[in-house]
This record gives C-alpha cells, structure tokens and sequence, in this order.
C-alpha cells in the first residue's frame, strides 16, 4: 500500500485521505526533468503518446524506457497530480494512472 500512499501525497491528500491545504505536491520540472531519460536528445518524444494506448510495441518501448529512467518515481507523482495528462508517464498509460487515483481515493 505505499504507492497509495505516495499518491495520496502526490494528490495533496493525507494518510487519512482528506485533502491538505497546500493542495497538491508539483515540482518544477527543472528540479528533476533533466535527470529523465525520455528528455535525452536521441529519443522521440511521440514514443510517449501513441495515438491509441493499445499500441503494443510503442507503449512497450516508452514502458521500457521507463523502467530505467532515475526520476520515474517523480514523475509518477507529477502524472498523478496532473489527471488531464495523456500518454506514457511513468510507465504508466492514463487508463492505469486513472485506476492508480480511483485506488487511492477508494482506500
């Protein structure tokens, strides 16, 4: 249950649920997009938003990538805060950063 807790936090909530009132927890990107993989020169930033989320091989490559990026735990929390957001964050799709939330607010 920590990554609920993590999203409680992220969303601006408390271990209880209820909302704090500094609101949600945003970093400025500067403090760690530049430490991203998927910011690096050699990568296709459309890798990270396939026209249709199904798109296996795209959303597997942009997952991948993911999966050895340093500050993905950030930007999970910064998806998460962000419920407009589409694409791969994370490694996460927004059908998965939505169920992620739905969780977390249900718990």
């Amino acid at each position: 249950m920590q990554i609920v807790a993590e999203i409680r936090r992220s969303v601006g909530q408390d271990a209880h649920g209820r909302t704090s009132e500094a609101g949600a927890v945003r970093p400025a990107a500067s403090e760690w997009w530049e430490w991203a993989r998927c910011s690096r020169p050699d990568v296709d930033p459309d890798l990270f938003f396939p026209r249709v989320e199904t798109k296996k091989d795209q959303v597997g490559a942009a997952r991948a990538l993911c999966g050895e990026c340093p500050v993905a735990r950030q930007c999970l929390r910064w998806a998460l805060a962000r419920p407009e957001l589409t694409g791969v964050w994370a490694g996460t799709t927004t059908a998965q950063r939505r169920h992620l939330r739905a969780e977390a607010v249900a718990s």
